[in-house]
């Protein structure tokens, strides 16, 4: 299928809208938690735990799928009910309520829509752009998400610091969770006017191969890597909100600036990924992305002040931004079309279980030390320590296989694409 140029510029248009509703909504859950009365241990919880309910409900999108028999209108309909899920935040930001069932519902239900639209959306992006236009275009496209991100982030710090009502709206957070809701229902239109839709792939022939592991090995220590190094993560990731709220008291303008150098550092640094993937490869470019995001959480028990805290988000955010589109490339490239919505679907689910089981293991030492400052440090430094080991230990048993792969000539000219994008042969080891 060839590209229509059109349908590339409506996807520019739903990535920056769909970031806008991240960067005003979704990034602002955790805070919106804690100031609705939660506990520190239950808003890292909040933040982690939906996901995992989520991915469970989106299991069954591959099914749900081929009855619908469109990737287009699932696509759509998935980012609209996201877009849906926000309106229970916006009632009970006016409406207060204890029961926090109802908020830990909602989540799940955003996070399950955008987790069912995400294989499918790959899967039609797969048929849109050459695999040689990848790295470009997915680079152009992330740092219209971040400046999206950014702005949203921007102007719902400065709504909070300020307190700035409009109109009907009573709460800070509820003109941010409106404008959230608008942003991704702007998102799905433009998905709605893109063309070219494929036709919808033999998932049950899929999943077979996947189940007879005809191509899953091929994968297997990469997705193995991921799913320990995410837990890594997320046993101090959910946790930063309240220990930049509750132990260092940043005002919600210090927050929201502490958080726009993480996503200024990525805007910067995105146009370098690129070429820096065409030069190096999109491996190298993965190992420095995920080699340098590794060791930064046990930096918090250095200094707290306000220029170390965004010196140290800037780092991570430029870290990020090569992980991230990396990560992006190599799912486009290597994952076969045919095979992208089931095993993104699984990856969608075996992520989650690693964030919940990250959040569990660092919300467990939390609440058993009653959210001290020290046991802050730990579980910032005992995740940084879990993050490096995981990343040298897959980097050696990567750079073991490839000296297995073959002479010396055969490496080098499959790092034509190793080296380079990823190679053919070596898949994802």
């Amino acid at each position: 299928m060839n590209p229509h140029p059109a349908s590339l510029k409506l996807s520019l248009w739903d990535a920056f809208f769909f970031s806008l509703m991240i960067g005003a909504g979704e990034t602002y859950l955790p805070a919106y938690a804690l100031a609705s009365g939660m506990s520190e241990w239950l808003t890292g919880i909040f933040a982690t735990a939906p996901l995992m309910s989520g991915a469970i409900l989106q299991l069954a999108s591959p099914w749900l799928l081929a009855r619908v028999g469109s990737i287009q209108k699932w696509v759509v309909g998935s980012a609209f009910v996201q877009a849906i899920s926000f309106l229970p935040f916006l009632y009970f930001s006016i409406h207060p309520t204890l029961n926090f069932f109802w908020l830990f519902l909602a989540a799940s239900i955003y996070w399950a829509a955008g987790f069912a639209a995400g294989p499918s959306w790959n899967f039609w992006m797969g048929q849109l752009i050459p695999e040689d236009a990848a790295a470009h275009f997915f680079s152009k496209r992330h740092r219209i998400s971040q400046i999206g991100i950014l702005l949203g982030l921007v102007g719902g710090g400065l709504a909070l610091h300020w307190k700035i009502q409009m109109g009907p709206f009573i709460s800070v957070f509820s003109f941010l969770f409106f404008l959230s809701f608008l942003s991704r229902s702007l998102s799905s239109l433009f998905l709605f006017f893109k063309q070219n839709s494929p036709p919808v792939p033999d998932v049950a022939h899929s999943f077979r191969q996947i189940l007879a592991l005809r191509k899953l090995r091929t994968h297997r220590s990469f997705f193995g890597f991921l799913f320990f190094f995410y837990i890594s993560i997320y046993i101090s990731s959910p946790f930063v909100t309240p220990f930049f709220l509750e132990k260092l008291k940043l005002d919600y303008d210090q927050y929201m600036v502490a958080l726009a150098a993480l996503f200024l550092a990525k805007i910067a640094v995105l146009p370098l990924a690129g070429p820096l993937m065409k030069n190096f490869g999109v491996k190298r470019v993965f190992f420095w992305g995920a080699m340098g995001i590794a060791p930064l959480p046990a930096l918090w028990a250095l200094n707290h002040q306000m220029w170390f805290v965004m010196s140290v988000q800037a780092v991570s955010g430029a870290f990020w931004g090569l992980f991230e589109v990396s990560l992006s490339v190599t799912f486009f490239n290597q994952i076969k079309d045919s095979q992208k919505i089931i095993l993104l679907t699984a990856y969608n689910f075996f992520n989650a279980t690693a964030m919940i089981l990250g959040s569990l293991i660092g919300g467990e030492i939390l609440q058993h030390s009653v959210g001290s400052a020290s046991s802050y440090f730990f579980i910032f430094v005992f995740g940084a320590s879990m993050r490096c080991l995981l990343v040298i230990a897959y980097a050696l048993r990567t750079r073991r296989r490839v000296h297995l792969l073959g002479t010396s000539e055969d490496i080098e000219h499959q790092n034509e694409t190793y080296g380079g994008p990823l190679s053919k042969h070596l898949k994802i080891s």
